[in-house]
């Protein structure tokens, strides 16, 4: 699964990677080290040719559900088009989630071992998600995402069995293309990130406490500064 990720970068550098108004991202936007399940996180959705910045809770809620509770954060693609929760949103609500890098935790309890991974390059990336907007008494929408996941390529298998689908940015409109429903044509997006361009390294488990949002989340272990 991915349970954590991180976006650090600036409201600039979004704006200009993902091609949005930088206005509709700097109004809510800063850098963060530890995204967790539960919070509202940026995701950009198409309408009318246009990409639109949304703040999203991260754990999906189907739009029939009794109470709104925050469902799950993951869902594996080999079944996205199958399960009730999430074959609906999968042809009809496509979102990208602005990362630029994902943990990964390794061994077992009370010893597991948090990995930081991220493209060798340095740059942005997204993650491919789908989204719902649920409707409670209260009159005001709950909008929530989940992130897809697939098998791990060769950085990520000896640390975890699963990874986020990472789209290429010449991937990311088909993504976002409504007029794409058919599972061949979004299977293909499914393939593990190549290996060659990703890069990991080990950092202080103080990425452990969701509450913890700074940058010694994300230092390399050993680093000065690090535990």
């Amino acid at each position: 699964m991915c349970g954590r990720y991180t976006l650090a970068a600036a409201a600039e550098d979004l704006a200009e990677r993902f091609l949005v108004d930088l206005d509709q991202v700097q109004v809510r936007h800063q850098p963060r080290y530890n995204i967790a399940p539960s919070q509202q996180v940026l995701a950009l959705t198409a309408r009318a040719g246009h990409r639109d910045v949304r703040w999203l809770r991260w754990g999906l809620t189907p739009s029939w559900s009794r109470d709104g509770a925050a469902g799950p954060i993951n869902a594996r693609c080999e079944s996205v088009f199958e399960r009730p929760m999430f074959r609906q949103a999968i042809r009809q609500r496509r979102c990208l989630v602005p990362a630029d890098g994902f943990f990964e935790w390794a061994g077992k309890p009370p010893r597991r071992t948090p990995h930081h991974f991220s493209l060798a390059s340095g740059q942005l990336f997204a993650l491919a998600g789908i989204w719902e907007q649920w409707q409670g008494s209260s009159g005001r929408p709950v909008e929530s995402l989940c992130l897809l996941t697939t098998t791990p390529n060769a950085v990520v298998a000896p640390i975890h069995d699963r990874m986020p689908v990472i789209l290429r940015p010449d991937e990311e409109e088909v993504w976002l293309d409504p007029s794409v429903t058919e599972p061949a044509e979004l299977s293909a997006l499914f393939a593990p990130y190549d290996e060659r361009e990703m890069r990991l390294y080990v950092v202080s488990t103080a990425v452990n406490d969701p509450r913890l949002d700074t940058p010694e989340c994300i230092r390399p272990l050993g680093a000065p500064g690090s535990d």
